[in-house]
């Protein structure tokens, strides 16, 4: 593979990587059902397959893979940044229940969403930032 193709080939990586995130990302505010056939759709992909071939050629990973840590990104950063509760936490990531998403976060972090909210305040503690912010959410957890 000579240089251009390498970089044509970086090229929609990229792009389609920018593509997916910034879909899913509105479809996660937006409350959207995160189905592999809503993707598709929003996308005008001609079908779902050639989507999911895509998925692993560019992402190296499954769509479900994928969206699940989209929603756990999200989540750590709502759970550092706002003073709301784990349930609503869960429900604006696109979780079905507070028990679903608990069950999640500490399969990929090893440790319950509140928990990882206050070490979380902690470290900022210790690295002496302002955190008033931050003590207003360790309150909420």
């Amino acid at each position: 593979m000579n240089d251009l193709t390498k970089r044509a080939v970086i090229s929609s990586c990229e792009y389609f990587k920018e593509c997916i995130d910034q879909t899913i990302d509105t479809g996660i505010k937006a409350g959207n059902k995160m189905s592999m056939n809503w993707l598709s759709e929003a996308l005008n992909y001609p079908n779902r397959k050639k989507l999911e071939r895509d998925f692993k050629r560019y992402l190296n990973t499954t769509y479900s893979d994928y969206i699940a840590k989209k929603r756990l990104t999200l989540a750590c950063n709502i759970l550092c940044e706002e003073k709301v509760s784990i349930k609503a936490v869960a429900l604006s990531c696109g979780f079905s229940n507070s028990a679903t998403f608990c069950n999640a976060f500490k399969r990929q972090f090893g440790l319950a969403p509140s928990v990882y909210r206050v070490d979380r305040y902690k470290q900022r503690v210790k690295q002496g930032c302002d955190c008033s912010k931050e003590k207003r959410l360790n309150s909420a957890a």
